[in-house]
Formats: C-alpha cells, structure tokens, sequence
C-alpha cells in the first residue's frame, strides 16, 4: 500500500487561507484543512514561524492559535532600537524596520532581562505587548547589535575616571590629543566587556571641571540629552509668520490677556484672562500657545521635538524642544505680538460649577507679562497693578470660588513643598530651601485644572 502523499500549502495558499478566518485557528485545524500528514506536518510548523517572524501573523498565548496580524499593529516578537530613557528611569523605542509614512509608535521596556542589559542605540529583540495604536510594552529578550557606548569622564594623567558613580574603574585612554589637560571633561567610548585596566578611546573634549555650571554639561552628555536640531528642521522654522483669521481662526486681541510666571521664566505659553458676569458667575479664558499650527505631523521638526519629548532646563540653559524660533518667538506670549493661541473659553456659575466650555482657535495679544511676586502683592494690596486690578481681581475671585468648590467636593490636598536651589556665579550650590506657595501661584494651577478637566 503506498502513502499518501502529503499536500502543503505554498506561503500565499496559507496566508490567504488565514486571511479568510473570522478568528484564530489551530496548527491541526490548519493540516486539516490542507489534508496534511506525517513529515507536512512540520513543514507547515516552520511555514507559520516565517509568517509569525515576518510580522504577517501572531500567535495567541493562551490558546496557542494563529491568525493573521490587524492592520497596523506591531507583531508580538520584533526588533526595538532603544532610543533613549523616560522621566522615572525606562527605556524607550521604536520599531526597529519601520517603513510606514506615519509617526512610529512608541514602546516602553517594562523588562530588561539580559545582562548586561540593554541601553541606548542598543537593536534588541523583544517581545511585544499592545496597549494602544501609539503605545506597546516591551520585554527584551536578547540584545542583536550594541549601541553607541559613549560615556563622560574627567582626564587625570593618561587615565579617565568616569562621571556616572556605578562605574569606579578608571580606563587607559588611548588617542589624546596634546592639548587635553587634567581635569578637562571628556566624552569616550568605552568597551562593553569591563576588565581590571580597561582601554577607551577618546572622541571629543566638552569643557573642564573647573569651568562655572561644569555639571550642566555633564548631564547632558551623560544622559545623551538631544540639543542640536536636523539641519531640514532649521531650515524649516526660517521666516516663520504669525497666521491670518480665517473661519477656523477668530480675533481675541481685544481681551487683555496676562501672563503669569515665575521672575525666572524664560518663555510665555499660557495667558489668562477673567471678568465676572451679570449672575454673580465668571466668564474666563485660558490661553495656550498654538505650537500644533506650526509643528505638521511626520516633518522634521514634528520629529526632533517627538525625539526630545519636553524641554530641558538647567541653571544655566534650556535644551528646547523645539528651535528658539518658536519656542522664544512665535509661540512665545509676549505682550503686545500678535500670537496664535488655542483658547479654552469657560463659564462657571458663582458657585464654582462649570456651566459650558468651547475651544477656539484665535489670535491673542497679553497686555502684561507679569510675576507670581507681583500678582501676591496687588493679592496683599501691597503694590496694585495699573489698568488691570479689575481683571486680577477676578482672577483671584475665580481660584476661591474654584476652591470653595473643590472643598466641597472632598478632593484630597496633597502639599509636598518645592525645594528651591540657590546657585551661586560659581554654579556651586549655596543653600536649599522651601519655595513658599502663594495664592497667585495656586491660582494659575487652578486655572490649569479647570481647562484640563474641560478637555477631558
């Protein structure tokens, strides 16, 4: 009696075939289906690794089954370059293979299992898991290329002692320039493999240890903090304008809008505004500057700024997230420029209650830039502020009512006093202490509040 022989599907016979299933299907639905026996049994199990490692299809966990991957969606196994560490410590990535006219989404690493584990620039191989169209979590499995291994040390004699404290070993520099002098702040690269006298190349000098705000450097080359733009982006913000009304576009430059900041602030991107109205109620606007008008989604400055994530202040500097063109200008409220904003107009009855909102997109002119310090005291009615204690006053009206009602409602107060860090020219530091929270300062976190809760 002779064996039958066995009939396996070419690759586009069984994705077709996956394609037509309204859910999963097992491996021995499949060689059902396809009649297929003895050694067509393995074949189609290397088949169906292919497709699941070529990202066309995806294995259930649980079940075991396979069905063919939605539209858009990463596969549960693929490679991540890491590109760089979120606020609380996790690394960050993209797609490594991303050939799509959209933004890639991004990919949080929740576990770093190989060791030693995997860092910035590093290609891995992980594993996948889908939380939104913009965001996944990622597990490394294993490292696949390593990334740039730049570290920052001082120069000592021949030697480099690193600035990170978790590695203590000084390394043999080799490639000194003659100019390089003791103290003088490095970047290096640095083998992976770590021995009793490790050997590391020299790259470029940053500064000297000796140097006022030393530290600010080091942060940013230690922690690859981005601060040059693609030459296209700068390209892209030369001879920016201030856009024109239209139907989308109405003109609030009537309103006197103000800014309120800290006296060391150095861009303006929110303005308020507030007056009462006939029922005892307020009728208030809050401006934010329309960066969206700008920064187009998939160009090269929507890309710097995606890498860049927020802004970077330090004693000395700001490492913007976007170019000083808008960050410093247009988009900058400055008083008296026309400026285009996004505006979350607001009608509270005089009990705090939120009777309507509306979002507008506008042009804005502020009348004033003015302090947390100066607010307080026209507050205190120390030092009023010519031509506007009508509005402020409101203002002020507005964060008790919202507070009265905030109370009211139970809303837990959580108080954790901000410590200020007093620098000298020297950028050494001279003494901590608790920045005092006043009414002009909670006042805007209220406003703040309210136009979140709003778009929410």
């Amino acid at each position: 009696m002779t064996k039958q022989k066995s009939t396996v599907p070419d690759m586009s016979e069984l994705t077709a075939f996956l394609n037509a299933q309204s859910g999963s299907i097992s491996k021995r639905q499949l060689a059902r289906a396809f009649k297929i026996k003895g050694d067509g049994r393995t074949i189609l199990r290397h088949m169906l690794k292919d497709l699941q490692k070529n990202g066309l299809i995806e294995r259930d966990h649980t079940s075991k089954n396979y069905r063919i991957l939605m539209s858009g969606r990463l596969p549960e196994h693929c490679q991540v370059e890491i590109t760089g560490q979120d606020s609380m410590g996790d690394l960050l990535g993209r797609p490594y293979q991303w050939t799509a006219q959209e933004t890639p989404p991004q990919i949080i690493i929740v576990k770093n299992k190989i060791n030693p584990p995997a860092g910035v620039g590093d290609i891995v191989q992980a594993h996948v898991k889908y939380i939104s169209s913009r965001l996944y979590e990622g597990t490394v499995l294993k490292r696949l290329t390593h990334g740039n291994n730049q570290l920052v040390g001082m120069y000592e004699n021949g030697r480099v002692l690193c600035v990170d404290r978790r590695i203590t070993t000084p390394f043999v520099l080799t490639d000194v320039p003659r100019n390089i002098k003791n103290r003088d702040l490095i970047l290096f690269d640095a083998p992976m493999i770590r021995s009793r006298q490790p050997v590391a190349r020299f790259i470029q000098r940053i500064g000297s240890a000796d140097e006022a705000f030393f530290a600010t450097l080091t942060a940013i080359y230690m922690h690859k903090i981005p601060f040059l733009f693609e030459e296209q982006t700068l390209k892209q913000v030369e001879n920016l304008k201030v856009p024109s009304l239209d139907s989308n576009r109405i003109d609030l430059t009537q309103i006197p809008f103000v800014t309120i900041d800290g006296e060391d602030a150095r861009d303006f991107d929110d303005a308020v505004w507030a007056e009462q109205t006939d029922n005892g109620g307020f009728h208030i606007m809050i401006g934010i500057a329309d960066v969206s008008w700008y920064v187009r989604s998939n160009t090269s400055l929507d890309r710097d700024a995606w890498t860049r994530g927020n802004s970077v202040y330090f004693p000395d500097r700001v490492i913007p997230m976007l170019p000083f063109e808008l960050s410093n200008g247009v988009c900058s409220l400055k008083p008296h420029e026309r400026r285009a904003a996004l505006v979350c107009e607001i009608w509270i009855d005089k009990n705090g209650r939120k009777i309507k909102h509306r979002f507008v997109r506008c042009l804005i002119q502020s009348v004033r830039r003015l302090t947390y310090t100066e607010v307080q005291e026209a507050l205190d009615n120390k030092q009023p502020i010519v031509s506007l204690e009508k509005e402020i006053k409101a203002l002020h009206d507005v964060y008790l009512v919202l507070k009265k009602q905030r109370q009211k409602r139970g809303v837990m107060e959580i108080d954790v006093p901000e410590q200020e860090i007093h620098l000298n020219k020297a950028g050494e530091v001279v003494c901590i202490r608790p920045r005092q929270q006043t009414d002009s300062m909670r006042l805007i976190e209220e406003l703040m509040i309210l136009a979140n809760v709003s778009a929410a």
